[in-house]
């Protein structure tokens, strides 16, 4: 005798909607029939971008918290990564443009202090004692320089993105 099974899945005693587990996985909220967006995409997507000598400077992207390490076609880091890479871009013309023009860096706007003259940075980060706020933020920014958004995930998401590369270049 053939014995029937009733498949269940996991959604007895759940009164959560669908889209309500989807968030809490994939940390992303979208409007139904809305193709998905990756966090740090649909975040900075909505923040300000400036207008800083003449150059469109978006705010700085945010880390992603929605890699579900499935092996994607365009991972949340390799997007952040494409992010943080125009980020940088963009803020270094700025800079070059604001030196050239003349001009004050917006100060909660993260400023390139590294790239900029003294007379371009904001008043409150400069000052005169030993370690200055300007210096701690091209201290923060040096760091930021050498552990670029890659050496900064955790090792288990640096190995997957690797692989997913290696995939990439091969069906290529």
């Amino acid at each position: 005798k053939t014995k029937v099974f009733v498949f269940e899945g996991n959604t007895k005693g759940i009164v959560e909607t669908a889209e309500e587990r989807m968030k809490k996985v994939f940390g992303v909220p979208h409007k139904k029939g809305e193709i998905p967006k990756t966090t740090s995409r649909f975040q900075s997507s909505s923040d300000i971008s400036l207008n800083i000598a003449g150059v469109i400077v978006p705010s700085k992207p945010i880390e992603p918290d929605n890699c579900c390490m499935s092996g994607c076609v365009n991972c949340v880091w390799e997007l952040f990564n494409d992010d943080l890479k125009n980020w940088k871009r963009k803020r270094e013309k700025a800079a070059i443009a604001l030196k050239k023009k003349g001009g004050i860096w917006p100060i909660n706007f993260d400023p390139p202090i590294h790239l900029l003259n003294t007379e371009n940075i904001p008043k409150e980060l400069r000052g005169s004692t030993a370690q200055t706020p300007a210096q701690k933020l091209v201290q923060r920014e040096q760091d930021e320089i050498d552990n670029d958004a890659y050496s900064l995930m955790p090792v288990s998401l640096r190995v997957f993105a690797d692989l997913q590369r290696k995939l990439k270049s091969k069906s290529a």
